[in-house]
């Protein structure tokens, strides 16, 4: 059960799959959503409302932004 995390909480993801220029930042500060039903990983909401799938998270369960 280490992998079961605290809804709403403060995640940061691995975005290089997502990124189009290497020089792109790897990681930005999310929200936790859920995780994800179709591919395994974690499906994270930036601040400009757009949402991530990533299974390399880091995680800080004692910051709540909402």
């Amino acid at each position: 059960y280490t992998f079961l995390k605290t809804f709403g909480c403060v995640c940061f993801p691995l975005l290089r799959l997502y990124n189009n220029h290497k020089l792109d930042f790897r990681s930005q500060e999310c929200l936790f959503l859920e995780y994800s039903t179709s591919y395994k990983g974690y499906n994270c909401m930036s601040p400009s409302s757009r949402i991530y799938t990533s299974k390399d998270v880091l995680f800080n369960e004692s910051k709540f932004p909402y």
